[in-house]
């Protein structure tokens, strides 16, 4: 399914004004069926998000971690600055733990892709097939990677339709 859009948003949670700051446990897009989305509506399939805060305390270290959770653990990732985070939108529950004592700074954005009717039609019919013109969608967060190059050009000749991928780079 092809990408066709974009969000972004600026986050601050601070943490100075004596008082936590956070964000619940929730996934960044709704399920496709009757009571979500219906179809031609846009839906998020991919979530990038970037910190950009300069170097937290030592003391704390421990505070607004995005919390992961995944189906087997749980992983908190530290919000370091140029620390990127790719996943996708519908499948990852996440939250920002409370930030107490310092700003947390992050971009996040949100790639879109328009509901096709197809999907709906799955979701509601319990896992009939889609047609093969759905995308994939490929997240390469890179710096100074010599081997960027190589990676795109293996992706391109071992994929049985390479027309079908869609590869964005994050410098």
């Amino acid at each position: 399914m092809p990408l066709c859009g974009q969000e972004i948003q600026l986050a601050e949670y601070d943490g100075l004004k004596g008082e936590e700051s956070f964000y619940l446990r929730h996934k960044d897009a709704f399920k496709v069926d009757s009571n979500n989305l219906k179809p031609g509506q846009k839906m998020r399939k991919l979530t990038v998000i970037t910190y950009l805060n300069e170097e937290i305390p030592s003391s704390r270290d421990k505070q607004g971690q995005l919390r992961l959770y995944t189906d087997d653990k749980i992983i908190d990732v530290a919000p370091r600055l140029g620390r990127t985070i790719v996943f996708k939108s519908e499948n990852l529950e996440h939250e920002v733990r409370p930030t107490l004592g310092y700003e947390r700074y992050a971009i996040t954005t949100w790639f879109h892709c328009q509901v096709p009717a197809a999907e709906a039609q799955v979701e509601e019919n319990k896992g009939e097939s889609l047609d093969n013109t759905s995308s994939i969608f490929i997240g390469i967060p890179s710096y100074r990677d010599p081997f960027l190059p190589q990676t795109v050009r293996s992706l391109l000749e071992k994929a049985t339709n390479p027309e079908r991928l869609t590869i964005a780079i994050f410098l």
